[in-house]
């Protein structure tokens, strides 16, 4: 890594998905991104299909405990919470050793982004995913995390959250939005094109635009 890079580490952020129906919807988000990238991630000590079904045996134990609410169920809950969460560890040791032995920044950026594992860049306070800045009436900055200078910067705009139209792609990890609505809330995705490499959109962010 060149001199003055800061270090890329790997994260889980746990405390985003400590409700079990959030964390059982991001460990499959982690597995279908495996599975679609083995090229990247080549081939995982444990097999996806067993890890896939020590997450259906989570979805079976969550639904039994809060439906019957039997005795030892809510045990046999977290034992299954248990075996999972070590996997999704060991997927993410996997990722942290692939970026380790990557010595291009930017591609070290693109493995992570591809894993859907968040990035911790140490020594740097970390910039929010994407944010929206008010630019003025019915304009909008949007800003990004940076992927390097090689990366080509997706967006996509939407007035309902969960159905997108895309914008124009730039070099720069920032766009303009204008002409939005007076009075209304617009939703916002980002990815980042890194030689070829697609990332997944980020979650996506909602901001108000003044009345104007």
């Amino acid at each position: 890594m060149a001199k003055g890079r800061k270090k890329v580490i790997v994260v889980f952020y746990e405390k985003k998905y400590r409700k079990q129906g959030k964390f059982i919807g991001y460990v499959n988000r982690i597995i279908a991104n495996f599975e679609k990238n083995k090229a990247v991630f080549g081939k995982h000590k444990t097999k996806m299909s067993t890890v896939r079904k020590a997450l259906k045996e989570l979805v079976k134990a969550t639904t039994v405990s809060r439906g019957t609410r039997a005795k030892g169920s809510g045990a046999k809950r977290e034992q299954k919470h248990t075996i999972v969460k070590d996997h999704l560890l060991d997927m993410l040791t996997h990722v942290q050793i692939l970026v380790r032995n990557e010595k291009d920044y930017t591609k070290q950026l693109a493995i992570i982004e591809l894993s859907g594992f968040g990035v911790k860049k140490v020594g740097k306070k970390n910039k929010p995913r994407l944010q929206g800045i008010y630019a003025g009436p019915g304009r909008l900055h949007l800003v990004s995390q940076s992927f390097g200078p090689e990366a080509v910067n997706e967006w996509q705009h939407g007035i309902i959250d969960g159905i997108f139209d895309p914008l124009p792609a730039t070099q720069d990890a920032d766009t303009y939005v204008d002409k939005l609505k007076s009075d209304s809330w617009q939703f916002f995705q980002h990815r980042a094109n890194i030689d070829g490499v697609v990332g997944t959109w980020c979650k996506s962010i909602s901001v108000y635009i003044k009345p104007y």
